[in-house]
């Protein structure tokens, strides 16, 4: 086997060198841009989740509490209720203000 072959592939554009990533910071521009996007993908996976959630408690009452399919929609539904919290957590970081500047940091 060749050397090339051993090595392991990375994509990062650091090729993950910490004084590379060291020496890359990110903006408050770049950084706005990302919670902006975030808070938008999560708002979009939440509009789903509420859909999925409410066609799930809907098909729950039109069922009897015997039928067998009452488990599976109880499975849909803790699989809503835990994408939501992961929305929350994104919203929650796409909410968050932006660091200081360095320069406000000597202030």
């Amino acid at each position: 086997m060749s050397k090339r072959a051993q090595r392991p592939l990375d994509a990062r554009p650091d090729g993950g060198d910490p004084k590379r990533i060291a020496e890359r910071s990110v903006t408050p521009q770049e950084m706005e841009a990302v919670r902006d996007l975030v808070g938008g993908i999560a708002h979009e996976i939440n509009n789903i989740l509420m859909i999925a959630g409410m066609e799930a408690d809907l098909m729950l009452d039109d069922l009897r509490p015997d039928d067998p399919l009452r488990d599976r929609l109880h499975s849909i539904i803790e699989a809503v209720d835990r994408g939501s919290a992961l929305v929350r957590e994104l919203l929650a970081f796409s909410r968050r203000p932006p660091d200081p500047s360095p320069a406000d940091k000597n202030e």
